[in-house]
């Protein structure tokens, strides 16, 4: 029998945004995340699992897909966004809907003024454009400058 927490953890913080971008499959990576938010957000946690978000705590889930059809949880993560919570966000990204590219101008709208944490699980050119995005905008935005893209 496997018991507790297996593999490396993403290191959730009690408090702040965290920002997650996923491509296609990688959208299961955090798929974990949002449904940890969605026991805090629905009151299924037992009181000292709850006392390990704080009120400040965000979830901002980019995720892009080619359509709805080849999406994985997105119906999940839609019914989460639904439940209106400050502790979530989402942003789907549809290629067959000619949705603009994430490149370098699109990130820099969106990137917020801090954040605790920030993953990425995308395809190597996503990986690659977000980490050359991340070395031009560092300067504006401190906790780029030690992140690593893997």
């Amino acid at each position: 029998m496997v018991k507790g927490p297996m593999g490396k953890s993403l290191g959730v913080k009690r408090n702040g945004t965290h920002l997650a971008f996923a491509a296609g499959t990688g959208a299961i990576t955090f798929m974990d995340t949002a449904a940890y938010v969605a026991r805090f957000v629905m009151g299924e946690m037992d009181e000292k699992e709850a006392a390990q978000i704080g009120d400040d705590f965000k979830f901002v889930y980019y995720v892009t897909y080619f359509n709805e059809e080849q999406s994985v949880g997105l119906k999940l993560l839609r019914l989460l966004k639904e439940l209106n919570s400050k502790h979530f966000d989402l942003v789907v990204r549809l290629s067959s809907q000619k949705s603009p590219r994430w490149d370098e101008k699109w990130i820099a709208n969106i990137l917020p003024p801090t954040c605790e944490k920030l993953w990425i699980c995308g395809t190597p050119v996503m990986n690659d454009v977000f980490e050359s995005a991340f070395r031009t905008l560092a300067p504006k935005y401190p906790y780029l400058k030690d992140l690593e893209v893997v």
